[in-house]
């Protein structure tokens, strides 16, 4: 029908149209009685076997309604104050009488929660120093080699301690969690090298040659104390 009249709707008035019609109702009452014949299957095998499921249940001492217990999963939160400031939101009042009493305090037990939590976010500010620039003192390094340990933060990112593009007050940023830091390193200093390619340790204390980036890893969890 659609390839002589190219729609269903054009078809109107047509005998295709008048069988298709019927063969649609037929259709649709063919799967009415089937879901109504696959209920009372169901129902069926329910009501004959419910009772062997009781007894069952009583000669093993369960309870017949723990098949109808749902264990809800368990929460985990990637930090302390995430799951501070859940717990705060979502903390339920005991009666409304003692509402007016508590209301107060848990409000500001959430604004207290929720600046712990942003305060892990973005990238601490440090206000510059007017006096250092008015007399012409050359800025100090902080990425000094003499100053850099060997054993760095979990979340400090090693190539950008010897990064001379950022403005030396940047590079010693540690990220927020691990997972941001693994995406940093790999967005913006692996993801163009090659897994066999040799470079040097990017950290400024360190001089020792490595061959790829699986050794990288390896070498900045070992002596740095990074995991990538």
């Amino acid at each position: 029908m659609r390839y002589q009249y190219e729609s269903v709707p054009k078809a109107q008035g047509t005998d295709l149209h008048t069988q298709h019609g019927k063969l649609e109702r037929t259709i649709q009452s063919e799967r009415q009685f089937l879901r109504k014949h696959a209920q009372n299957n169901i129902r069926e095998e329910f009501f004959a076997k419910i009772d062997t499921i009781e007894i069952e249940h009583q000669l093993l001492g369960l309870s017949p309604t723990n098949d109808l217990k749902v264990k809800e999963p368990i929460v985990q939160f990637t930090c302390v104050e995430r799951a501070r400031l859940a717990h705060s939101l979502f903390r339920s009042l005991s009666s409304s009488v003692e509402e007016k009493h508590t209301l107060h305090p848990l409000w500001i037990q959430v604004i207290c929660d929720w600046t712990a939590l942003c305060s892990l976010q973005g990238v601490p500010y440090k206000q510059r120093n007017l006096l250092s620039e008015l007399v012409g003192l050359k800025e100090a390094n902080l990425v000094d080699s003499d100053m850099t340990p060997t054993i760095c933060p979990a979340t400090q990112c090693l190539f950008c301690l010897e990064n001379k593009q950022k403005a030396s007050n940047s590079r010693p940023y540690s990220f927020s969690r691990p997972d941001k830091l693994r995406r940093h390193v790999y967005d913006c200093h692996l993801r163009y090298l090659a897994p066999d390619a040799c470079f040097p340790c990017p950290h400024p204390t360190c001089s020792e040659n490595l061959w790829g980036i699986t050794h990288f890893k390896d070498h900045a969890a070992l002596i740095h104390k990074v995991y990538l």
